[in-house]
């Protein structure tokens, strides 16, 4: 088989059975340097929720993308609420079933390149001329990830046409390169 499933890709997962039961709001988040590993543990330690997490990266988003320091990281975002809404219903899902895999309730980023309609997400590549474009089904990649709980939040730049004719970035050039 040419290709391998997401559970191949991760390595093995044995949930922690200490949860803690202090506030949340407590810990505080380095969006900036946080690990995978990081977030992990603290959903798993009950010190953060996936609602605070989706929270402080759509704050730093907002912040630095377009605004503040003009990054134009982030091709487009998903709706706030579609996303807080999903993250509810994540750490529900913790509290009472335990985790789905080590990417349960973990907000991510994906590349423009995956379609992705039912998350409230548009694709373009990066061009104009797919701006608007109206997608039917989503990306198997997209779907697999969502199985295994992650919260897609946003997509960032396809940086692989480097400036080639006819692949204008939406987003003219990223300043975090």
């Amino acid at each position: 088989m040419w290709f391998t499933t997401l559970e191949n890709l991760l390595p093995p997962f044995t949930p922690q059975t200490h949860i803690s039961h202090s506030p949340p709001h407590e810990y505080p988040l380095d969006v900036l340097t946080a690990t995978t590993g990081d977030l992990r543990s603290l959903l798993t330690l009950g010190k953060k929720t996936s609602v605070d997490l989706v929270q402080a990266y759509l704050a730093q988003i907002a912040k630095h993308n377009r605004k503040g320091t003009g990054l134009n990281a982030i091709t487009s975002t998903a709706p706030k609420e579609k996303l807080l809404e999903e993250a509810v219903a994540l750490d529900s899902e913790l509290k009472t079933c335990g985790p789905r895999s080590p990417l349960h309730g973990i907000p991510i980023t994906i590349k423009d390149l995956f379609l992705c309609p039912s998350f409230g997400l548009e694709t373009t590549c990066g061009s104009y001329a797919l701006k608007g474009l109206k997608d039917t089904e989503d990306a198997v990649i997209a779907t697999a990830l969502r199985d295994a709980g992650c919260i897609i939040i946003d997509k960032d730049p396809d940086d692989n046409t480097n400036g080639k004719i006819g692949q204008a970035n939406l987003l003219k050039r990223t300043t975090n390169d």
